[in-house]
């Protein structure tokens, strides 16, 4: 019986404290990261046991997978980033910030994986114990957390709204590794992957 409350207990106590202390503390970045963390380690260590996914580092046999998905990952960043310009829709921070950098670069990838692809994904099986459902809602809420940002910031809702298409087919495509490799190296890889295909081509085209 619990369990079918699980995901929905975990998820309104993460936009509680994600969200609503944003809005009331006007927290940093670097807060916000930090609060996220620890409610992430917190919930996979009391609560949501890790299963089905592996930390061990990359084999032989599977470097040639992973090398392949991280062409088409970088490709893809690339991708968004020419139709975003195509469209008028730019990243509206200095992408040459080192701060900027090392959150897009790495903070998020490791970050990001361990909320929507492990905390969230094994709070909706627990809950729900359908892989389709898990990967379309933690896709969904991965958006999501790009999308916020349309309700804080005044301008730019053109290019959140465009983010946060790109960022569902992204947790889609993310969810879909999940599911087959089950391997967090490989999410953050190709997250980074993503990211630094965008983040280069945003550069070049500046």
């Amino acid at each position: 019986m619990f369990h079918q409350f699980f995901f929905p207990l975990i998820l309104l106590i993460y936009l509680l404290l994600r969200y609503l202390l944003d809005f009331k503390l006007n927290l940093s970045l670097t807060q916000n990261y930090l609060i996220e963390s620890l409610f992430t380690l917190l919930v996979i260590y009391l609560f949501n046991p890790i299963k089905n996914i592996h930390f061990s580092p990359l084999k032989k046999n599977e470097i040639k997978s992973i090398s392949l998905n991280f062409i088409l990952f970088l490709f893809f960043g690339a991708f968004v980033a020419l139709v975003g310009k195509s469209q008028g829709l730019f990243f509206p921070s200095d992408l040459q910030d080192s701060f900027l950098v090392l959150q897009l670069l790495v903070i998020a990838p490791f970050l990001e994986e361990a909320i929507y692809r492990i905390m969230f994904w094994n709070s909706l099986e627990k809950s729900y114990h359908k892989e389709g459902v898990t990967l379309i809602l933690s896709a969904v809420l991965f958006s999501f957390s790009h999308l916020y940002a349309i309700f804080v910031i005044s301008s730019y809702h053109s290019f959140i709204i465009y983010q946060s298409i790109y960022t569902l087919i992204l947790g889609l495509l993310l969810g879909q590794i999940r599911r087959t490799k089950k391997r967090y190296i490989f999410l953050v890889l190709l997250h980074f992957s993503f990211n630094l295909g965008y983040w280069l081509t945003s550069i070049l085209q500046s």
